[in-house]
């Protein structure tokens, strides 16, 4: 790992800071041009991602999967369907049981 984040750090990708005890704990954070590199892959990623995926798809096609991931992205109780989702949404699969005491 040290070797990556030296080889980063001479980028300019990362800044490492010590903190802690000395010579034993390092913080590590993205510099600004770390933050500019990112950013930019950040924006060839999302443009990649559109034209192999859903520019493909028709408006319907789209909008059901925007609608099944904004669902997804909410906490489990705060899902609309919940009371289906507790049950068996899926033909043969029983929902997982959690191990005693998980709550």
């Amino acid at each position: 790992m040290s070797h990556l984040l030296t080889r980063m750090e001479g980028r300019d990708l990362v800044e490492r800071r010590e903190e802690g005890a000395p010579g034993r704990r390092t913080a590590v954070t993205l510099s600004l041009h770390g933050q500019t590199v990112l950013k930019g892959a950040l924006r060839v990623h999302e443009e990649s991602v559109g034209r192999v995926f859903f520019d493909h798809l028709t408006s319907d096609e789209a909008g059901a999967i925007r609608s099944w991931s904004e669902k997804l992205s909410l906490p489990p109780r705060q899902r609309p369907d919940q009371q289906r989702a507790e049950g068996s949404a899926f033909p043969g699969v029983r929902p997982v049981k959690e191990p005693e005491g998980a709550r």
